[in-house]
């Protein structure tokens, strides 16, 4: 079972270093291209480092098993909530459409998911965590390059496998696979140690650093961003929930640690890629920031609540 306690205790701790990096822009500590260059340097090195050593221990069959059923429930809810998002936002702007029904789709399960299901089940999670991301790179690419552009040809079957949210996962099931993980240098081990450290407080340093340059009362002054928000913080936790129950129901053991991963991935506010996606495709980044800012900082307090669902 979750224990909400803790959960809330981190989500605590995450907004006091969201607070840092509010504060450093207000104060102009830091050029305007330094969210871009933190980002970059989680992506990169931070957040490959994690996965890696979390991976780096004896195989263990029941972990398997678990990472597979993560995959199986993450690639059939991303599958429903497309299909749902296509019945909403039909009278938007087509630009702003995009924007909203991608932003229901895709969640920031890695930056915000990392952290929060690690303070709460632990380490191993974090392995589950990195097997939601691939079903979800698989749609990001395929389904979330066609809500922005309309055609298919922009999907990338490249990307949907070959992505700095993969690649470390793959190098990772070797470790996991094989017994290489005996042989492992010391200061290998401790230098990745060191780096993964850098994910949480850096990523929720970038957020605050984004908040600061956020129009809240702007922000609401979009008649469809309340929608959006409850489509993305409620439906799509229940529907995630839903399926884990069917999958209890039907006899499969599902442990703590993939119920809780999974709730709380599904959880986690609009992912940073809507931003990315609009910028790329030229599409409307402006609204894209907006949803992504103002999601993250209700999920702070949404995300406590629909946790509540794995008691029941």
């Amino acid at each position: 079972m979750i224990d909400i306690l803790a959960l809330c205790q981190r989500i605590g701790l995450m907004f006091a270093m969201m607070a840092i990096g509010y504060i450093m822009r207000k104060a102009k500590l830091g050029g305007e291209k330094l969210p871009g260059e933190l980002s970059n340097m989680i992506l990169y090195f931070a957040q490959p480092a994690l996965i890696i050593y979390t991976y780096i221990m004896d195989f263990d069959k029941n972990i398997l098993e678990g990472a597979l059923w993560v995959f199986v429930i993450s690639i059939v809810y991303h599958g429903i909530v497309f299909a749902l998002s296509l019945c909403f936002f039909k009278k938007a702007p087509e630009a702003k459409k995009k924007v909203y029904r991608y932003g229901m789709i895709f969640s920031n399960a890695s930056f915000l998911g990392i952290p929060l299901v690690q303070s709460v089940v632990g380490d191993t999670a974090i392995i589950y965590i990195c097997i939601f991301v691939i079903a979800f790179n698989i749609y990001a690419w395929s389904v979330g390059c066609y809500i922005y552009t309309g055609d298919k040809k922009y999907m990338s079957v490249k990307k949907m496998f070959i992505n700095p949210a993969t690649v470390p996962t793959y190098i990772g099931l070797v470790f996991f696979f094989t017994p290489l993980n005996t042989y492992v240098p010391g200061f290998v081990n401790e230098l990745l140690i060191y780096v993964k450290e850098l994910v949480v407080p850096v990523s929720m340093i970038i957020v605050g650093l984004r908040f600061a340059d956020l129009d809240f009362k702007s922000a609401f002054k979009d008649k469809y961003l309340p929608l959006a928000l409850v489509l993305r913080l409620f439906v799509g936790p229940l529907i995630s929930f839903a399926l884990i129950k069917t999958v209890m129901l039907c006899g499969v053991p599902l442990s703590n640690e993939v119920a809780v991963t999974i709730m709380i991935c599904s959880s986690t506010p609009v992912a940073v890629y809507a931003s990315m996606m609009a910028e790329k495709y030229n599409g409307d980044a402006v609204t894209a920031g907006k949803y992504v800012a103002v999601s993250t900082l209700f999920s702070l307090v949404t995300i406590p609540i629909v946790s509540l669902l794995l008691y029941l």
